[in-house]
């Protein structure tokens, strides 16, 4: 017996469904006759076929010819097919040509064997079936013949071939057969799987247009199911699935154009729902979208995009829009490996969006890696991800303009533009890498942003926080962040930003962390010599457990407490409550006064954290203008004496002081004077201010100790102010003239 022969009577000798199960595209007859063998001649030379045992035993041509019902047997179609189903045999279909083009709606329940050669002419939407038809990969349906599949459940694909299809194409415009129809036809059929051939190129020449849902478009490899698009127009879109349809997979082809585009995707997807397209190559120099994502009457989602390589197209690699919230793109996932390369825009989004999720893509060598844009400005690409993609050497970077609540995490940024996101709200920015390139972070009028953990590598001046035309940044943290082999200062500020908390670790000892202005700033970590120069508004906080509550102020080290406006404090334990106050040392106090400059080591008695400002030394300038004869106060704001700007002491404290005081005629040059009290002089507050007392130099009107001029006839007294518990230093003026007074007071309490 023929090895073929043989191989095929032991097929016929299994059960039918078993036979059918094991063969996905068989291309001879299962039923153990040999190709071209016809009716009426069912001998191949044989009488004999091997039992289940493994045994010979004889068989007729009766008992082969029962087993299958013959077309040609048979007047007409129909009568075949209602034998076939009757008896449960399958239908035969030898070579020739078969009609049905009028008459009822026809089932075939029975399967069908088409034999190579075999064509079976119908009408448009006459005819399905409902079991499973077996050819191999040529015609089988004549022009205009569409019958249906989609109640068979038990076949599993078609081919596009069946309806004339041919991938002869060079890829060349104009050459190879349009295969349009023949694939429209096959999509159309109702089958769940249309599987596509190898090594071959298809030509189209017009859109793919399709409605239906639960199908899978299957090619062999992207590397040999190949498609080229011949579409004059150079404006069409090549498949356009439209119908709210879902339940969909393209796979394993690649797919380019024949003539330049101006306009058009590959892939087009509107209203569309959970559709997987992964391990295709799709694009080309001729391309203009590869991938195109919309909702005219649904908001299209739950798309799946993987594996896939999108290159070398005129416009966006993937495209989404959204015109209206309802019809946005939402849950939309390109992830799991994309290599999507020399577009202008590798991702675009335009519009509304809702849950955007780019995950270890490599975006390489585009206008923009990503360019997410809402067209107006207000935030409404929403809670979207964008992780562990490595997106290099993309000329102008990434762009984002109203994205909110979204996440940027361990994405890689090199060698390009920077990350720029203009009139965001709420994102969080961790663990990213930016390396080359002339910037790396930018925003743009955004708020309540959060980057943490990031590294900043060679490149210049890497962050920039800006206004967005009259909306400035605001609530921004970028801390935990690494900075090296770069240049220029780690932030640079222009407008008015506002609420901005840095951190940053950074090997550049020239230029510091920031540079222009924001109100409300605060710096972590270890800064340079010159940090802050250019920060005239800025708060500075570094070291450990330091709280500062006032804006404009600082503090470092441990434990520090800035309470005060433009205050700072350093060292540990130190607690400015006053108004533009310096401290420093261990547990020393302002006392609330304005202007006091207090240094301590520590409090008498105990260690206590309750000690500051118990045993410290401090300096005071005092000031005031006068231009009558009549006695003036000095005090450190020039204002009305009052309870903090007159070197005032708390109940039950003292000091010793040193006080300097000079005048100066604005009016008539020549004229000043000068006092000078070097020796003991002492403050002493009981339980209240009524309890006050001062000893010591100028305690009565004394004249100037060295004067020029007028100068000779101005007089200096020093007293104790009881109503508020602090020295009263008061200059009477020798004339009218415009004279300015300044006292510097150097002392230590005791407390």
């Amino acid at each position: 017996m023929h090895r073929l022969a043989t191989t095929l009577l032991i097929a016929a000798a299994l059960p039918a469904t078993s036979a059918r199960a094991e063969m996905r595209m068989p291309f001879a007859d299962p039923d153990g006759i040999a190709p071209g063998v016809r009716s009426g001649s069912t001998s191949d030379g044989s009488t004999m076929s091997v039992t289940a045992a493994g045994a010979s035993i004889a068989r007729t041509n009766a008992d082969r010819a029962g087993e299958v019902i013959n077309a040609l047997d048979y007047t007409t179609l129909t009568a075949a097919a209602n034998r076939a189903a009757s008896t449960g045999r399958p239908l035969r279909l030898p070579a020739g040509s078969y009609s049905y083009l009028s008459g009822p709606y026809l089932t075939i329940a029975a399967d069908v064997i088409v034999e190579p050669g075999a064509v079976l002419s119908c009408g448009s939407n006459n005819l399905q079936f409902t079991g499973t038809v077996t050819a191999g990969p040529s015609r089988i349906f004549a022009d205009g013949c569409t019958p249906g599949f989609y109640a068979a459940p038990r076949q599993r694909e078609v081919s596009p071939e069946w309806w004339g299809a041919i991938g002869d194409s060079t890829g060349a415009v104009g050459s190879g057969t349009d295969s349009t129809s023949a694939i429209l036809a096959a999509i159309n059929s109702g089958a769940s799987t249309i599987r596509l051939c190898g090594s071959c190129t298809y030509r189209t020449t017009a859109t793919l247009s399709v409605t239906r849902s639960n199908w899978n478009f299957l090619g062999a490899s992207r590397d040999s199911t190949r498609f080229i698009f011949d579409d004059p127009t150079a404006t069409a879109d090549w498949l356009s699935v439209g119908g709210h349809a879902g339940g969909i997979r393209i796979a394993d082809i690649s797919v380019a154009r024949a003539q330049a585009a101006t306009a058009g995707a590959l892939i087009h997807l509107t209203d569309s729902y959970y559709v997987r397209i992964d391990s295709n190559a799709i694009g080309g120099a001729n391309a203009w979208n590869g991938i195109a994502i919309d909702g005219a009457s649904y908001n299209p989602n739950q798309i799946y995009i993987e594996r896939n390589q999108i290159s070398d197209g005129k416009n966006s690699g993937i495209y989404l829009y959204g015109g209206t919230l309802a019809t946005r793109p939402a849950d939309i996932i390109i992830e799991n490996h994309n290599y999507i390369k020399g577009w202008v825009k590798g991702i675009e989004h335009k519009g509304y969006g809702d849950g955007i999720f780019v995950n270890q893509n490599i975006i390489f060598k585009n206008g923009w890696s990503l360019y997410f844009d809402y067209n107006g400005g207000t935030k409404n690409i929403n809670s979207s991800k964008i992780r562990g993609n490595d997106l290099d050497s993309n000329t102008n970077g990434a762009f984002f303009n109203g994205f909110d609540a979204s996440h940027f995490q361990q994405n890689w940024f090199a060698t390009g533009g920077p990350l720029v996101c203009t009139n965001c709200n709420g994102i969080v920015g961790d663990g990213n890498n930016f390396a080359g390139g002339t910037s790396g972070l930018t925003l743009n009028g955004s708020s309540n942003i959060n980057f943490t953990g990031n590294v900043f590598s060679g490149m210049a001046s890497p962050v920039k926080i800006n206004d967005a035309g009259s909306t400035n940044s605001r609530y921004i943290s970028i801390t935990g962040s690494t900075f090296a082999f770069g240049t220029g200062y780690f932030v640079t500020f222009t407008g008015s930003p506002s609420y901005v908390t840095l951190g940053v670790q950074s090997d550049n000892n020239v230029s510091g962390v920031a540079t222009g202005g924001a109100s409300h700033l605060t710096v972590l970590g270890p800064q340079s010599s010159n940090n802050q120069n250019n920060n005239p508004y800025s708060s500075i906080l570094y070291g450990q457990s330091n709280s500062i509550s006032k804006p404009n102020s600082g503090a470092g080290g441990f434990g520090n407490n800035v309470n005060c406006y433009g205050c700072f404090a350093t060292g540990q334990y130190n607690n400015a409550i006053g108004t533009i106050s310096r401290l420093g040392g261990y547990q020393a106090g302002d006392d609330g006064l304005n202007g006091a400059d207090c240094w301590a080591s520590g409090s008498p008695g105990p260690d206590s954290l309750g000690g500051s400002g118990l045993a410290m030394t401090c300096q005071h300038v005092l000031r005031q203008v006068s231009t009558s004869t009549s006695p003036v106060r000095l005090t450190s704001n020039q204002a009305a004496a009052g309870s903090a700007n007159c070197v005032n002491l708390p109940n039950n404290a003292h000091m010793q002081l040193e006080l300097r005081v000079s005048g100066r005629d604005t009016s008539s040059a020549g004229n000043w004077a000068d006092w000078a009290a070097t020796g003991v002089n002492a403050l002493d507050r009981g339980a209240s201010a009524a309890a006050t007392t001062y000893s010591g130099a100028f305690s009565t009107a004394t004249a100037a100790q060295a004067s020029a001029g007028a100068g000779s006839a101005a007089s200096l007294q020093v007293t104790a102010d009881t109503s508020n518990g602090c020295l009263d230093v008061s200059v009477t003026a020798p004339n009218t003239n415009a004279w300015r007074w300044v006292a510097y007071v150097r002392r230590v309490k005791v407390q």
